[in-house]
């Protein structure tokens, strides 16, 4: 089976373009440890999965495909053999699974922030609608931790951080280090300091051109580390003349300030405390784009709300941005002739799926947002609209 430590954009486009003639066995299980329900013996995610590969064996049982009850028979054996034996590491905090019995299709992705749920699909495709979800909200993010002293840059991508090289901007050196360049290993005119040795208002002044010019030094990196967004964590005294002297176009990426010093901070600490304020954020960016659909809609503009208006819309080709509550259901009765047309006739629980599928498949942003009055009342389906 193919391992993905990470999903990615380019990953759930190959998946939702996908359709490898034979049935496709969906699993998304959120094996997240620290969940309550995965304490147990035998955790809730394999009680999920046993039960959801019992529930598709059943409805092949009943139908008159022997060959492809069998099949199923030994993938779900195989499937309820392999996962419970990974590693916890490879299971993550969730895991999705694509697999046929033919072995045409055979991918597992470890993901770092939990899935809404536990599902399990059989389909002529994969079911990817849980997995664009956390990918959506997942998305690569620039962290800048700063201090006093020193910048580091981190990449924070679907809750896992890492450090790319030349991450580090050191006060004296005046240039970017490797990850060898830690905190507390840093020379200033040939002896060795540490954070709390520079009070007298010389070496102040010089913290603070230092951080204007490490300010210019980030604007330059960021279309080269590819990060449209950034959460800037700073220690206390340091955000003000750092976010300050960031260039305009710099200083509409960052969606996030933190007052917090982590440029000492191990990955793991570090993604603890920026977790829970990037969700945040992306929530906010996701609410936005409710109202703005709303609007525009409501104004004749570039906008469509309810079921109807918005898969006219993504069977032309129109969305630019797709947004729906987790737990919408389509009925059959909004689906006319033209999406008919371009979905295919397609079953009443999969309508939402292949609306999911379709945006992906051109190019257009999808998001996924529960308990939001807007959107409930916009019959649980918006889109932002090219045109």
């Amino acid at each position: 089976m193919q391992a993905v430590a990470a999903p990615t954009p380019e990953l759930i486009k190959e998946l939702a373009t996908t359709a490898p003639g034979t049935g496709v066995l969906s699993a998304h299980l959120r094996t997240d440890p620290r969940d309550p329900a995965n304490t147990n013996h035998q955790p809730a995610w394999h009680i999920a999965l046993r039960n959801g590969l019992r529930a598709i064996e059943a409805d092949l049982e009943a139908g008159d495909d022997r060959d492809a009850r069998l099949a199923f028979r030994e993938l779900s054996e195989r499937v309820d053999g392999e996962l419970p034996e990974l590693d916890p590491a490879d299971r993550g905090r969730s895991l999705s699974v694509f697999t046929t019995a033919d072995g045409s299709l055979d991918v597992r992705v470890t993901l770092q922030l939990p899935l809404l749920g536990d599902t399990i699909r059989w389909d002529r495709r994969p079911f990817i609608s849980p997995l664009v979800d956390v990918v959506d909200h997942g998305r690569a993010t620039g962290l800048v931790l700063v201090d006093s002293d020193e910048v580091v840059l981190m990449h924070w991508e679907g809750g896992r951080v890492t450090e790319p090289d030349q991450s580090r901007y050191v006060l004296d050196l005046g240039d970017w280090t490797g990850r060898e360049s830690g905190p507390h290993d840093r020379m200033s005119g040939g002896q060795r300091s540490s954070h709390g040795e520079h009070h007298d208002s010389r070496i102040d002044d010089h913290k603070r051109r230092f951080l204007h010019d490490a300010g210019s030094k980030i604007a330059a990196r960021l279309d080269e580390l590819g990060w449209h967004r950034l959460l800037v964590a700073a220690a206390p005294g340091t955000e003000d003349p750092f976010v300050g002297a960031l260039p305009d176009q710099t200083r509409e990426r960052v969606t996030v300030t933190l007052d917090a010093h982590l440029t000492g901070e191990d990955l793991g600490s570090i993604s603890e405390h920026v977790d829970g304020p990037l969700e945040e954020a992306w929530r906010r960016e996701v609410e936005a784009t409710v109202e703005s659909a709303r609007a525009h809609s409501s104004s004749g503009g570039a906008g469509a709300t309810g079921a109807a208006e918005v898969l006219d819309a993504l069977a032309q080709g129109r969305v630019a941005h797709l947004v729906y509550d987790p737990q919408l259901a389509i009925p059959a009765s909004s689906v006319g002739p033209q999406v008919t047309a371009v979905f295919g006739d397609v079953a009443e629980d999969l309508i939402v799926e292949r609306a999911v599928e379709h945006a992906i498949e051109t190019d257009a942003g999808v998001s996924a947002i529960g308990d939001h009055a807007g959107l409930t009342e916009a019959g649980g389906i918006v889109a932002t609209l090219r045109y």
